[in-house]
């Protein structure tokens, strides 16, 4: 079996980092010893099991534990656990006779297994161990096609193809970056793409819309708080930083936050510390912000309310993301995407956009931007006959429907005369001395045009 596991390893850029912690340390050497004959992982026993389980490590993949629980119970152990090895995968090692009380760390979903004291424990642990390792090769290969694929905009216009080049230096570098633009413009999306495209894939991406949390449960929220910290606090609870500690942070909708939040906002991104509420102990966090605004920021700050300082630590690297009308084609590109898309979720047959609905969708405004054409042809897609996408399918703010310019459409100069001079014959009553006049070239072009058929 091992020496087909070897190659296997050979895909994995970093070793699997595994922690050991045990206060009996001849079972922890025991288990350190059977686990370094194999390749592609390190080891580190650690003894004093209560001490070690507050001591914090974002970097282990697995934490193998040998406890007895007579001080501590499951639940505690557990808990404290998870908030000091937020990314690692727990193997409980238990004598028999404590089965019984394990129930809370065999239905948590990171723990893999309890292992019971046995003859044969330290071959178990090297099987489960293996089987991480496994796992976690294939959910790194999973994402790697995932950030190949997430390389390529649904774009074709040069707007997007600067917000591109953006997207992959933010990517290349851990500076924070703030994204602007409109409501719909896919700033979630920008922010997401850069996290995938990071060093920090592998960690959690939490997405956060400020405007969505009551003011009463914002600080929390961002922070959390201890078991008892007010009425409601049944149990220790993380918050965001902690949650997207080693990852991103994704602040949405940032210039509506509550001036004093954004004071308490600051000082953890001054200090890479936090304290939940009801705490006293100041917890480190290694958090990469990414926010996003519909808001003037400089603006909101002349006005008073937003910090200025908040301002500049956040503000790192600038993206603005076009509106969606300003695209031109891409209109169609991603109205064909959201087809596919609904029509594959939906088990129906591909629907065809007409030419007619084709034109209606590049000559309208589209106040709510990409998300406003999903919801569209989601609609129209339920609205249409024989599989085909009508203008009259098309659900639209009549008040945003725009005149297309006539210089979007590829003519010749000749074309381009002739509709000048049709638009000022209709304009002055076809007096065509007056038109000559108007545009200044001579009577007989303009009844030669007539006489051809061509105005």
């Amino acid at each position: 079996m091992q020496g087909k596991i070897k190659p296997i390893f050979r895909l994995m850029q970093n070793a699997l980092k595994i922690k050991i912690l045990s206060d009996d340390n001849f079972f922890a050497r025991k288990v350190e010893h059977r686990l370094k004959a194999e390749d592609g992982w390190t080891c580190l026993v650690k003894n004093n099991v209560e001490r070690e389980i507050d001591v914090p490590d974002l970097t282990a993949d697995i934490v193998i534990i040998a406890y007895d629980f007579i001080r501590l119970t499951p639940e505690i152990v557990l808990e404290k656990l998870k908030t000091s090895y937020p990314h690692a995968k727990i193997i409980g090692i238990v004598p028999e006779n404590s089965l019984v009380i394990m129930k809370d760390f065999l239905l948590d979903k990171d723990v893999i297994d309890i292992v019971r004291m046995c003859d044969i424990v330290y071959d178990m642990i090297f099987n489960h161990v293996i089987n991480i390792r496994q796992d976690l090769i294939l959910v790194k290969q999973l994402r790697k096609l995932s950030k190949q694929n997430s390389e390529v905009f649904l774009s074709k216009a040069h707007s997007m193809s600067q917000v591109q080049e953006l997207i992959n230096k933010a990517a290349n570098s851990d500076i924070n970056v703030s994204i602007f633009g409109e409501t719909g413009t896919g700033k979630e999306v920008a922010a997401r793409r850069i996290h995938s495209l990071s060093k920090r894939a592998d960690a959690p991406f939490v997405a956060v819309n400020v405007t969505a949390i009551p003011s009463e449960l914002i600080e929390s929220s961002f922070f959390g708080h201890e078991k008892g910290a007010f009425t409601g606090a049944a149990s220790l609870k993380k918050g965001f930083f902690e949650a997207a500690s080693g990852g991103t942070l994704f602040l949405d909708e940032i210039g509506d936050m509550d001036l004093k939040m954004q004071t308490k906002i600051l000082r953890a991104l001054q200090e890479g510390v936090i304290t939940r509420v009801g705490g006293t102990n100041e917890i480190k966090i290694d958090t990469r912000i990414i926010t996003a605004t519909h808001v003037n920021l400089q603006e909101a700050i002349e006005k008073g309310t937003f910090r200025e300082d908040l301002f500049y630590r956040l503000m790192g690297l600038n993206i603005n993301m076009p509106r969606l009308s300003d695209r031109g084609e891409d209109i169609l590109l991603l109205a064909n995407h959201f087809i596919r898309e609904y029509c594959t979720k939906s088990k129906k047959p591909l629907c065809k956009i007409s030419k007619k609905a084709q034109d209606v969708l590049l000559t309208y405004s589209f106040p709510g931007n990409i998300r406003e054409l999903k919801a569209m042809i989601e609609l129209a897609i339920v609205l249409s006959e024989d599989n085909i996408i009508r203008a009259e399918d098309l659900t639209l703010r009549t008040s945003c429907v725009r005149k297309k310019d006539f210089l979007e459409e590829e003519r010749t100069l000749e074309e381009y005369e002739a509709i000048i001079i049709k638009h000022f014959l209709e304009k002055y009553s076809n007096k065509v001395r007056l038109v000559a006049e108007k545009l200044n070239i001579s009577k007989t072009k303009i009844y030669n045009l007539l006489q051809e058929n061509k105005l």
